[in-house]
């Protein structure tokens, strides 16, 4: 039986037929003199009997798919065949698709017979049914790619952590970035800063506190401004640099200048000092060929002091393909007698040796914080002030010192240093560091477990670190850190308080074995963190004792915490830490004064109270005796 079917028959589609033949016609006419340009650019042109058969094929617009290939078939030479049955197949692919598809043919038909409260756009649709459908198709299926990309965007896993790399033991293969420079040429300065300064910015970032006003560092006689300069470089008529110290109008002339100006002066100390320096001294020491990681660690160790380049390079060309003996000669030092600032460099030159050894590169930097170097103590990294500990576990645990805060790159895009930081220097291949420290791995496994919020776990692993190693003084802050924190969220008073009392005992600890130790070397920038957490601690449980209304303990530790903020500011001023932090602790050691002062202030009100209650219960006794006793006479 056959089916009864509705025959939909558009209100009027001769308009809709005669604009699709004019362009179909369009279309082919354009085919056409493309392939008559083609065959002509090959030496073969239409004849014209051929001319007139393609024009009454292009006129005749039922005739489009055979006939369109009649056309190319005139063009055919060698190999036409393939081309012609290519071509077939594309342009019988897209007629089906995009112009005798079924699909838009209905959407043509109903656009055609469309009523709309808007008669302008009811008139568009009516009059160009072909090109809305188009539209319409178009449009619905780049919807639904976008909706496709936005999904797998969703479901792609975001690292909201942002944390640096937390294992360097071996590495995934990375696309070799390193190239060999010729330092003999009179072009390297040039072509090396040319090719770097993405590098040289993600350097100074780590390895220079950006100072928006000029400082005077201690034991400086230079202030320090901008990225580490304590220079001013002024351009002469003829075009050179001159260079001037920091100091009087200098120091006011930088004290002027904009951010881009700062970094100005610093591409002007890199090509006129830094670059020059260590392309003399590795031409006088025989050096050809250097690799741009080994060139970028002397850029870090010679930028604030030039004069080392000369001992560094000594010490390296002495040390030949031997591994320690290379990191070693970045401990290289000018005088004996400036140590003001001896274990702040060191601790630079230490991450200098591993770039310069190929352990670390441009995009380990990128998701530390800017200044995180510093954070590493020196006796982990130069123990008892001798070799540099050049193992993996040392160097992953001062990679893992980072925090959430600001990384070098977000400080490079706040400040619109570079558009892709991303875009630096790659380490090349796999790189092994085949020793490693029992008690720095133990600290590597305190330190995640104290981020994960295992505070009992953590404080295993930092004991077992202590274990290992007596003299990781490290440890020693880090268990104290620990102790504090676990105090803090603990809802056990009585936790609280045993847990802020280890803290405070870790101090003692750390004091009394350098005091057994002469050769044990920590520097101020760890000691001042330490009081500071030991001053909190004790500012914690001066809290606790107060709230109990016990006042004598309560003032004792106030005084104790007083007294630690107090060398936690010294230290820190030794150290040259960012003066937020100085600040900070001065404003830490002035609460607790006043609390210890108000404490002392009560206890002493109170034993007045007690005093005086005390006395009057005297005089009441005497009296009642007084009375007693004359009784006795009377009675």
């Amino acid at each position: 039986m056959q089916k009864n079917t509705k025959q939909v028959t558009p209100k009027d589609t001769s308009k809709t037929n005669k604009s699709q033949v004019a362009r179909n016609g369009r279309v082919l006419r354009a085919v056409a003199d493309w392939l008559s340009q083609l065959a002509t650019k090959d030496g073969k042109s239409f004849t014209d009997a051929k001319k007139r058969r393609a024009d009454r094929i292009i006129n005749d617009n039922n005739k489009t798919g055979d006939d369109i290939l009649y056309i190319l078939g005139q063009t055919g030479r060698t190999g036409g065949f393939i081309f012609l049955k290519l071509f077939e197949l594309i342009s019988r692919t897209t007629n089906i698709a995009l112009v005798d598809n079924a699909i838009f043919r209905k959407i043509e038909q109903k656009y055609s017979e469309l009523k709309h409260d808007d008669k302008k756009f009811a008139a568009w649709l009516k009059k160009h049914p072909a090109m809305s459908s188009y539209l319409t198709v178009l449009l619905t299926t780049a919807l639904l790619l976008l909706g496709r990309a936005g999904y797998k965007k969703i479901k792609e896993p975001v690292n909201k952590d942002n944390k640096a790399k937390t294992e360097i033991v071996e590495q995934p293969q990375k696309a070799p970035t390193v190239k060999t420079y010729d330092v003999t040429d009179d072009g390297f300065v040039q072509e090396f800063f040319d090719e770097n300064w993405n590098n040289f910015v993600i350097f100074l970032s780590e390895f220079e506190t950006f100072r928006e006003t000029p400082v005077l560092q201690p034991g400086e006689d230079r202030y320090t401004y901008g990225p580490g300069l304590t220079w001013v470089w002024e351009q002469l008529a003829n075009g050179k640099y001159k260079q001037h110290e920091c100091i009087g109008k200098w120091k006011t002339k930088a004290a002027s200048f904009t951010k881009e100006q700062m970094w100005e002066q610093a591409q002007i100390h890199l090509l006129n000092e830094t670059l020059p320096t260590i392309q003399a001294q590795l031409k006088a020491k025989g050096f050809k060929h250097v690799p741009s990681h080994q060139l970028f660690a002397l850029v870090v160790a010679g930028y604030q002091l030039p004069g080392h380049i000369s001992g560094i390079v000594s010490k390296l060309q002495q040390a030949g393909d031997d591994v320690q003996k290379c990191a070693d000669a970045f401990s290289y030092w000018a005088s004996k007698k400036r140590k003001d600032y001896y274990r702040g460099t060191m601790k630079r030159r230490w991450w200098c040796a591993n770039i310069y050894l190929g352990y670390i590169d441009c995009h380990d930097l990128l998701g530390l914080n800017c200044d995180v170097f510093s954070a590493v103590d020196f006796n982990t990294v130069k123990p008892n002030d001798k070799q540099f500990a050049m193992d993996s576990s040392t160097l992953t645990y001062a990679l893992l010192k980072t925090n959430d805060k600001s990384s070098v790159r977000d400080f490079i895009v706040q400040n619109k240093l570079l558009s892709n930081p991303d875009n630096c220097y790659t380490k090349s291949g796999t790189v092994m560091i085949a020793t490693a420290d029992p008690s720095m791995i133990e600290m590597i496994a305190g330190l995640k477990d104290f981020r994960a919020k295992k505070y009992e776990s953590s404080i295993a692993h930092y004991q077992k670190a202590i274990e290992f190693n007596p003299d990781n003084i490290s440890a020693y802050s880090d268990l104290a850190l620990v102790y504090k924190t676990y105090a803090d969220v603990t809802k056990d008073k009585s936790k609280s308080i045993m847990y802020y009392k280890r803290c405070c005992e870790q101090l003692s600890k750390i004091e009394s074995h350098m005091a057994e130790n002469e050769d044990l070397v920590v520097d101020d920038e760890s000691m001042a963190y330490v009081h500071y957490n030991v001053a909190t601690a004790q500012d914690e449980l001066a809290k606790i004792y107060k709230n109990q209304g016990d006042k004598a303990n309560a003032a004792t530790y106030y005084k104790y915490a007083m007294e630690n903020y107090g060398k936690a500011e010294k230290y820190g001023i030794d150290a040259g830490i960012a003066d937020k932090h100085i600040n900070k602790y001065k404003d830490k050691k002035a609460a607790a004064e006043a609390n210890y002062k108000a404490m002392k202030k009560e206890k002493t009100i109170a034993f007045n109270r007690a005093n005086s209650k005390l006395k009057v219960h005297s005089i009441m006794e005497k009296q009642s005796q007084i009375i007693g006793n004359n009784g006795n006479e009377y009675a």
